[in-house]
């Protein structure tokens, strides 16, 4: 049997309450199920864009402390080049 998820779970189980079940017309069991599948569908949509964001973002600070690195022994080199 299918977990119904109800507002309270949604912060629980870190889920967004995108649609509300009012006045829809529809059974509440047949309802609920199909909010429930709405709700995940969405929540994993609004999660994989940060998901990308986050590592791109960890990506960029390696690749930019490697560039902060190459540049102060770029820095080091020519320094050592200018008093020899």
């Amino acid at each position: 049997m299918e977990k119904i998820i109800r507002p309270e779970d949604s912060l629980k189980n870190d889920i967004p309450l995108l649609f509300s079940t009012d006045s829809l017309g529809i059974p509440e069991k047949i309802q609920q199920s199909a909010l429930t599948k709405a709700n995940q569908y969405f929540a994993s949509l609004l999660r994989a864009p940060m998901r990308v964001f986050l590592s791109t973002l960890a990506f960029n600070e390696s690749f930019g402390s490697f560039i902060e690195d190459w540049i102060l022994k770029l820095r080091q080199l020519m320094r050592m080049h200018m008093t020899m």
